[in-house]
């Protein structure tokens, strides 16, 4: 059985883990609105932008699994066993 600490432990893992996959998806977000900018407003395009878009899309796919279980285990209440 697992103690009230620990379950409060991996509680704040599994919120950190959604929060942080929640924050990628913003960031792809934005970073697909500024690369559109880039050649249809701004009429260039910047190395590093989209260096920095790939990243920021590595980083979601990278989180996408450690969060779709922490979500699940946050929408059962409870700590599912590894």
């Amino acid at each position: 059985m697992l103690s009230s600490r620990r379950l409060g432990r991996r509680r704040a893992a599994d919120v950190a883990a959604v929060t942080l996959f929640a924050g990628t998806v913003a960031g792809v977000l934005f970073s697909a609105y500024l690369t559109f900018l880039e050649p249809f407003v701004i009429g260039a395009t910047c190395a590093w932008c989209l260096a920095s878009a790939v990243i920021i899309t590595l980083l979601m796919w990278l989180t996408a699994r450690p969060a779709a279980g922490a979500w699940r285990r946050l929408r059962q209440g409870g700590v599912a066993p590894h």
